[in-house]
């Protein structure tokens, strides 16, 4: 289990989507614009990932950059469909993380792709459209 300011960072982050009109994901709170992109896409399963900053090892952009090309190959390559995102630390500590939102992926199959690509965590969404903060480590 991560010790309590690694949890409380990812507590603290926004979790950007990148929609008209972009959405801003929070672990553990229900947004009624999410809940409709979920349910106009006929998903009941999602979930919110990045290839970028492994264990929470600050990586060169252009290195997180290529980690996203693998990443978005490879979902698309699985038939995923997904929306960019970044996930932003509001207290501007940590650089904004590109990320994706993944539709219709399930919990197994997203955590299998996150400890591929070394992350510490990830967002799982079920049907009631919460994200909750999923540990992999």
């Amino acid at each position: 289990m991560p010790d309590a300011r690694l949890e409380a960072a990812y507590r603290a982050t926004e979790y950007r989507v990148f929609v008209d009109p972009p959405l801003s994901l929070r672990i553990g709170r229900h947004d009624p614009a999410f809940a409709a992109l979920m349910a106009g896409t006929g998903v009941v399963a999602a979930a919110y990932m990045t290839a970028c900053n492994p264990r929470s090892w600050p990586l060169p952009e252009s290195e997180n950059a290529a980690r996203m090309q693998v990443l978005r190959a490879d979902l698309k390559a699985a038939g995923y469909r997904f929306v960019e995102g970044a996930a932003v630390d509001p207290g501007g500590l940590w650089p904004d993380e590109p990320s994706v939102l993944v539709l219709g992926i399930g919990a197994d199959t997203a955590r299998n792709i996150g400890r591929r690509f070394g992350q510490n965590a990830l967002l799982l969404i079920d049907a009631a459209a919460i994200p909750q903060l999923d540990w992999l480590i």
